[in-house]
């Protein structure tokens, strides 16, 4: 506005009215603070009242030697991933059912791993199972849509990635769900025993199934390499 001569008056009012109520709200905001005119402002003074007296002891409240931490980890480790992925394309070059039994195997090690993240009372204890939960799970990962493309015919590929993906997010939320619902009456820790031992299962059932129907299912599909 200042560049078009009649309006330039108007533009400076309007800059200086802006600058004089930014100002104000500043100055406002200040007091709020200083005075705990607003308990949510007053909240968020790192050394205010409410601060301090929140960090205080509470009555009833255990001190830190009677205190039990609980931390809820996630580790998917980049040498799982990567390291099951390149593993398992030099296995199925000899072995064309390798992507299966790599992925089951990193099932079945990461679903008690994932137990443990949860039940170990020792940070050392939390950080290896962790770590080894993320290895494992990696292993697994890496090699879940890769294998299906072992056994399902090039046209049906993105088909076949979808469903696995659906299936997976439909898995992920139904844990969710069921830790939400029964988390009070049957504890977390025991629901994570049931997740872990139903993971197990589930590896040992897809290495039997992978066993007994990689080559007909192959064979099915115009695949003709035999898996040993």
């Amino acid at each position: 506005l200042t560049l078009v001569a009649p309006a330039a008056p108007a533009a400076i009012i309007l800059r200086e009215s802006i600058d004089t109520l930014g100002a104000l709200v500043k100055v406002l905001v200040t007091q709020a603070l200083k005075d705990d005119a607003v308990p949510g402002l007053a909240a968020m003074v790192p050394d205010g009242r409410f601060v301090t007296e929140l960090n205080q002891l509470q009555p009833g409240q255990p001190g830190g030697a009677e205190s039990l931490y609980y931390a809820v980890s996630s580790d998917f480790d980049v040498q799982g991933i990567l390291g099951g992925g390149a593993f398992a394309d030099r296995l199925t070059r000899r072995f064309a059912a390798g992507r299966f039994y790599v992925a089951a195997l990193g099932l079945l090690l990461c679903a008690p791993l994932a137990y443990f993240t949860v039940a170990v009372h020792s940070l050392a204890l939390l950080k290896a199972a962790s770590a080894g939960f993320g290895f494992f799970a990696g292993l697994m990962m890496s090699n879940t849509v890769a294998s299906a493309y072992d056994v399902i015919a090039a046209s049906n590929y993105g088909f076949g990635a979808g469903a696995l993906t659906m299936l997976g997010g439909l898995a992920g939320g139904l844990a969710i769900f069921s830790v939400g619902k029964w988390k009070e009456s049957l504890g977390v820790e025991f629901l994570m025993g049931l997740g872990s031992v139903a993971g197990m299962i589930a590896a040992l059932l897809l290495a039997v199934v992978v066993a007994r129907r990689f080559d007909a299912d192959r064979r099915r599909v115009g695949i003709t390499q035999p898996a040993f």
